[in-house]
């Protein structure tokens, strides 16, 4: 006969399990609603605006599918023809290699196309990061409305339509949602440095993780007994671990291209602003150039200036700067609020930071939207603000962001100067 508090222990895990299949289920069901509207929109506009619209394209993409747009053609590129460099011109050794590995790997063993593979791993990875971030917000709040809110917004978010795209956002998701599982669960320093450079391997802002990783391994070396000295050591080879994905791309460039840092350089093709010294870069980023340059006509990153469309509405060129100070609100929000910790704030800051002051003012904050999009903490905070805003409102507002992905997409999917 068991005992009782055997029975209570088995009780407890059997709640434990379903609550967690239940998380799972949500973190499914959240992906398969939002795909269904961004490929609902996508079906539409192929289906009704293809050929009216086609004049949309430029010439090089009048016979690409949708998925080979932008990035998509660019590691389409990378797995079927290998990285290039061609010294002031766009190149395609400006993207990093986990996602096409990825990919190319999954169409050479299944024989599947290359786009369908691309799409495959990003929607793949989507899911898991999905299921990821239900794990990493149970780990803050036992709120359920916060945790479905939170997931709600990663998942409605506008500019996260491109995670369904041929764009290695969701994978990079998949590895720095898992980073900070890894800590908030006092794991493996390694497994945590690891994580971070496969985030590193896949775009360059992976690095943002190497500070929190950095900032566990003192605090659990110290933790543990280290002396500061042992401690500092370890910190530093858990730093070295960290930078170890961007540092076999760097040592690949080197060997095949001849020069380390061919990804940096290549940068130079994608520039709106004039030429500017290191101080004035620094000057007009802590001045905010970058975001009031986008609305002042005089300005040569003036949003009409990079898109080839006059209309506001559906305009990332225009809108990159306000969905990059929303997830900067939000995030400070969340700190202020101590609904995230100095590990969430870390990487977050690292996030945002590092595409605004090496990109913001040499592109006018173009893509920025994206770039702040994998700043998953802020979601978090969108979780905890929903319940406090008067009934009905929460929902409408999600039920507003979760338009904008199938408008979004339906735009992108036919050429439209969504840029």
């Amino acid at each position: 006969m068991s005992s009782p508090s055997a029975e209570h222990g088995g009780n407890k895990a059997a709640s434990s399990s379903s609550l967690w299949v239940g998380w799972l289920t949500a973190a499914v069901g959240a992906y398969i609603l939002s795909a269904w509207v961004v490929f609902s929109g996508v079906l539409i506009a192929q289906n009704n605006f293809i050929s009216d619209q086609s004049h949309y394209r430029p010439p090089e993409q009048q016979t690409q599918s949708f998925l080979q747009f932008q990035d998509g053609n660019w590691y389409y590129e990378i797995i079927t023809l290998g990285y290039s460099y061609s010294p002031g011109r766009r190149s395609n050794i400006a993207f990093f290699p986990l996602y096409p590995l990825v990919a190319g790997g999954l169409a050479r063993a299944t024989g599947l196309p290359v786009l369908t593979s691309l799409a495959l791993v990003s929607n793949a990875a989507l899911v898991a990061a999905y299921a990821l971030f239900v794990a990493y917000a149970r780990r803050r709040t036992d709120d359920p409305q916060v945790i479905g809110g939170a997931l709600a917004a990663f998942a409605l978010f506008p500019p996260t339509f491109f995670f369904r795209m041929a764009y290695a956002e969701s994978l990079f998701l998949v590895c720095g949602i898992g980073v900070l599982l890894v800590i908030q669960r006092r794991g493996p320093i390694l497994a945590a440095a690891l994580l971070t450079a496969a985030a590193g391997a896949t775009r360059s802002v992976g690095l943002a993780f190497a500070l929190p990783v950095a900032m566990y391994a003192w605090e659990e070396c110290r933790a543990r007994g280290a002396s500061r000295l042992a401690a500092a050591w370890r910190t530093l080879a858990a730093l070295a671990m960290s930078g170890a994905g961007l540092a076999a791309f760097m040592l690949y460039q080197l060997v095949a291209l001849g020069d380390p840092l061919a990804f940096v350089r290549v940068q130079e093709a994608w520039v709106y602003a004039p030429p500017v010294s290191l101080l004035g870069r620094l000057w007009a980023s802590f001045t905010l150039w970058p975001i009031w340059g986008v609305y002042d006509p005089q300005s040569p990153t003036y949003w009409q200036n990079i898109s080839r469309s006059a209309d506001p509405v559906f305009n990332l060129p225009f809108a990159n700067p306000l969905y990059f100070l929303l997830i900067v609100a939000l995030v400070g929000v969340g700190w202020r609020r101590k609904w995230l910790d100095r590990y969430d704030l870390a990487a977050s800051a690292g996030l945002l930071a590092i595409p605004y002051f090496t990109r913001g003012y040499d592109i006018g904050m173009n893509s920025h939207a994206r770039y702040a999009a994998v700043a998953f903490p802020a979601y978090l905070v969108a979780g905890h603000l929903f319940p406090q805003m008067p009934a009905g409102w929460g929902g409408a507002l999600l039920g507003v962001c979760g338009w904008f992905p199938g408008m979004y997409a339906a735009l992108y999917s036919i050429g439209y100067p969504l840029f």
